[in-house]
């Protein structure tokens, strides 16, 4: 959610602060495994 902060996302998620934090700072690294499993879902989605 662009514009959104990552306590609206955790409220809206019903999920804790920290695991928002920390999923945000793992999709900026350009090495992460877990940035190209989101990539390859969305690729995946977008056929």
């Amino acid at each position: 959610d662009v514009g959104t902060t990552q306590r609206e996302i955790a409220k809206k998620m019903g999920l804790s602060l920290c695991k928002i934090t920390r999923g945000s700072r793992e999709l900026k690294k350009e090495d992460s495994p877990f940035k190209k499993m989101i990539d390859l879902y969305l690729d995946e989605q977008g056929k």
